[in-house]
């Protein structure tokens, strides 16, 4: 049965890629974006983050074969079910009357309405034909020069064409010209509070900005966030990742870029008035342990309590443990 089933799968997965028509639901005025292809230098690339950029891709086809399967799955269904379903019923005179006296009246009922899920399930699985819109080819250029740009090649040049052809297809060329990276080369610091500068400098070798590297944004975007959970791992209690800033210099460099890390003192603002101050490396006072706390008791007095190596306990109720097992597991 196992085999049966499989063959009658394969034959109608073949009926589907070969009976039907592509561009089927594309209006005349319109037509299937049938390929994209990026060329890179003049050469054709296949890299996945680049064509990720692009505003607009073609139907989703299936390896080897080359097919758009979802498409012609969509295509298949009625784009108005209910209508088409209607209009056969009535096709023949009495064929109504005679689905009636055959079935039921609500067995063609449910008929007609197993007919529009059928046709819904096939729209949901399949895929709605993906029609050429100039624009998304001219916004999928501009998406390209600055993927270029964050990853260090600072004047590239895009473009695009766009071939239309006579059975409705059409297939867009993206063209980049990168010219030269650009290369990270000397890497500064200021750093204005004197604890946030000792921290940055003992832990510096950890950066992920690095000299002689080409120049790509998401580094810096990684350096923010590794610099940001550095300093307040090491107790720098009010430290955001806005006071983070980079600094890069390429004017007359020869195709390097020079860079300046830039943290500025913690910003107060009271009323009307706003002030900065150093960022201070902040230590735990104390360590208070409510032994059998319950919201139930959240306004009952303390009755009990024990300090244990600058660790306080407290308890609603007679301690029921010895302090030190508490504490020995308090990090």
């Amino acid at each position: 049965m196992r085999t049966v089933a499989t063959k009658i799968s394969l034959i109608l997965l073949v009926g589907i890629i070969f009976g039907c028509n592509a561009v089927k639901r594309v209006d005349e005025d319109e037509h299937l974006l049938a390929e994209h292809t990026i060329f890179e230098n003049d050469k054709e690339i296949s890299k996945k983050e680049v064509y990720d950029q692009l505003a607009q891709r073609p139907n989703v086809k299936l390896p080897l074969i080359n097919v758009p399967l979802r498409l012609h799955i969509y295509n298949i269904a009625k784009p108005q079910p209910d209508s088409a379903f209607y209009a056969w019923l009535h096709r023949k005179p009495k064929r109504e009357e005679r689905l009636i006296n055959f079935l039921s009246k609500k067995q063609v009922e449910r008929l007609g309405n197993s007919y529009v899920s059928f046709n819904e399930f096939l729209k949901e699985t399949g895929e709605a034909p993906v029609i050429l819109n100039e624009e998304k080819a001219e916004k999928s250029a501009i998406q390209l020069k600055a993927w270029y740009w964050n990853n260090g090649w600072f004047n590239a040049e895009t473009d695009y064409k766009i071939t239309k052809q006579e059975n409705k297809h059409a297939t867009v060329d993206y063209f980049v010209n990168t010219h030269q990276p650009y290369i990270l080369d000397s890497i500064e610091s200021r750093i204005s509070s004197k604890d946030a500068d000792s921290i940055y400098r003992k832990n510096q070798k950890e950066s992920l900005v690095i000299s002689g590297e080409q120049f790509k944004t998401a580094n810096f975007e990684d350096e923010r966030e590794r610099i940001t959970s550095l300093f307040r791992n090491n107790g720098l209690y009010h430290f955001e990742q806005d006071y983070i800033s980079f600094d890069a210099d390429t004017i007359n460099t020869n195709h390097k870029v020079n860079i300046d890390l830039v943290i500025s003192d913690r910003e107060i603002q009271k009323q009307d008035t706003s002030y900065t101050v150093p960022f201070k490396i902040h230590s735990i006072s104390e360590v208070n342990i409510f032994t059998d706390y319950e919201y139930a008791n959240r306004n009952r007095p303390l009755t009990d309590s024990a300090q244990v190596n600058n660790y306080n306990l407290y308890s609603f109720d007679e301690m029921k443990y010895q302090p030190e097992v508490i504490t020995d597991a308090v990090s």
